[in-house]
């Protein structure tokens, strides 16, 4: 059985040969350790840009300052906002599109005249490209209230919905619009298999179920309809208190799903929610542990079992990379954020070797034995699970 055909057959709900391996392209070192794994059977998963968008009544600017924000300005009839983004040494986003009230007009211009159209041509090449070696995961709709967060930044997002409600309702109805434009190209587009929005858990069950969940439950069977499949994004770290909503939103396919010690969900814990029906592709913590670095946003100091839960979005960021979440009684208590997820500062600290040494999976998980007592442990079944993974691809 070819690689394509084997991870095609497990994502269409089919009996494969044996389980498919296939991290991000995007992800794979290059050199003997890639060549290595290829040859133990590891494909590809490609993302690639299948549906396009235009704005052909906004402008666009671009300028560099001295202090090494690059800033694009865009201008609209009604009115011009911008974005910014530090390039010295990383990228990632200083200022975002809507940072005062009357942003939100030119924002909502620039949504409303947003057009698509899918480029079946360059999907076919990438495939043809490809080959058996893997498949082509085309980009989707995101649900309007998940979309919105990146127009103001996670601190500034999780005030305004509340300071400015009718603003932000507007805003979530023309994304709305949006997407329902994007969803009418995308089932016009060849690609099958296509991205459905994420689950970051910086924000609480209620609200997910509030706003996201109706968008998924309205628009999921339309495209499964007509062949596609649809994948969630699912990288949050606290993934078990919205499990059970993530089998209403009717999606088969979860992708980045991490087990234990990262994540709290186990995979048979998963299988007796979601049910058979549901085709995981999971990490350990997936892509990220094995070939980027970096782990996925955590609580130190806290087990699993005590992790208080947050009830909305965070509201405050500590100097120290730290979010804070105000709970009910008015306390706060602190997610430090590293990894590639956190806080959009995305850094990521590659390695080629094929075993972890003590120095690098300590920078995997972000805690040793020094600074936190109950680390042993973790590292232990941490070094477990990794071998079981590797042991488990088998020699060519």
């Amino acid at each position: 059985m070819e690689f394509r055909d084997r991870l095609t057959a497990v994502l269409k709900g089919r009996a494969a040969d044996r389980i498919p391996f296939a991290p991000y392209d995007s992800t794979v070192p290059r050199g003997t350790f890639s060549r290595e794994l290829r040859n133990r059977g590891m494909g590809l998963l490609c993302k690639r840009e299948t549906i396009e968008s235009t704005t052909p009544n906004v402008t666009a600017e671009v300028t560099d300052e001295e202090s090494g924000i690059s800033r694009t300005f865009y201008h609209t009839p009604m009115g011009t906002v911008s974005t910014g983004f530090a390039t010295q040494r990383y990228r990632f986003q200083k200022k975002y599109l809507i940072e005062k009230r009357e942003d939100f007009t030119p924002a909502i211009f620039m949504v409303n005249d947003t057009r698509f159209h899918h480029d079946d041509d360059f999907y076919h090449t990438e495939t043809r490209h490809l080959g058996q070696d893997g498949l082509v995961r085309g980009n989707g709709p995101e649900p309007p209230y998940e979309a919105s967060e990146f127009f103001f930044g996670l601190e500034t997002w999780s005030y305004v919905q509340y300071d400015y409600p009718d603003e932000f309702h507007a805003l979530l109805e023309a994304l709305e619009a949006r997407e329902v434009r994007r969803i009418e190209c995308l089932l016009e587009s060849p690609a099958w298999l296509v991205s459905f929005g994420s689950l970051s858990g910086s924000y609480s069950p209620a609200l997910y179920e509030k706003y996201a969940l109706p968008f998924y439950r309205k628009y999921v069977p339309m495209l499964q309809d007509r062949g596609k499949a649809c994948v969630l994004h699912a990288h949050n770290s606290n993934i078990t208190v919205f499990s059970s909503l993530i089998k209403q939103t009717g999606v088969k396919v979860v992708e980045a799903f991490t087990p234990p010690p990262v994540g709290d969900l186990t995979l048979r814990e998963a299988r007796e929610i979601w049910g058979s029906r549901h085709r995981d592709l999971g990490e350990l913590s997936g892509d990220d542990l094995l070939f980027r670095g970096g782990c996925r946003p955590s609580i130190h100091n806290e087990s699993p079992a005590k992790r208080p839960q947050s009830r909305g979005p965070c509201n405050r960021i500590h100097r120290d990379g730290t979010l804070g979440y105000r709970r009910r009684n008015g306390s706060d208590f602190q997610g430090r954020l590293r990894g590639p997820h956190g806080l959009h500062q995305r850094f990521r600290r590659p390695w080629r070797a094929a075993k972890l040494g003590r120095r690098k999976r300590t920078a995997v998980l972000g805690l040793s034995a020094r600074d936190r007592p109950d680390a042993r442990p973790i590292l232990r079944d941490f070094d477990r699970a990794f071998t079981r993974l590797w042991d488990s691809v088998p020699a060519a």
